[in-house]
């Protein structure tokens, strides 16, 4: 690092995102919830992780996914990552 450089400013050691970092645990066109991907994130090590509402609040409007919301009220919704 230069003088003046911290980590936060130099792009090779960024950490993603909670909503990058939730992208790349889900496979391509797999459906999946938003309380299994916090338990994927959990096992490869995250500790900040987001609630299942922040996540699903992210990813409606999110154009690479795919919210299939449940038929019945009780039950999460489903969400598809496309690209």
């Amino acid at each position: 690092l230069w003088f003046g450089e911290t980590m936060e400013s130099n792009p090779v050691n960024k950490k993603p995102t909670m909503i990058e970092a939730s992208k790349k645990v889900m496979g391509l066109m797999e459906k999946i919830t938003a309380r299994e991907i916090i338990v994927r994130l959990k096992e490869s090590g995250r500790k900040e992780l987001p609630t299942p509402r922040q996540l699903s609040q992210k990813f409606r409007s999110d154009p690479d996914i795919e919210s299939i919301k449940s038929k019945k009220t009780k039950e999460p919704t489903v969400f598809r990552r496309l690209v």
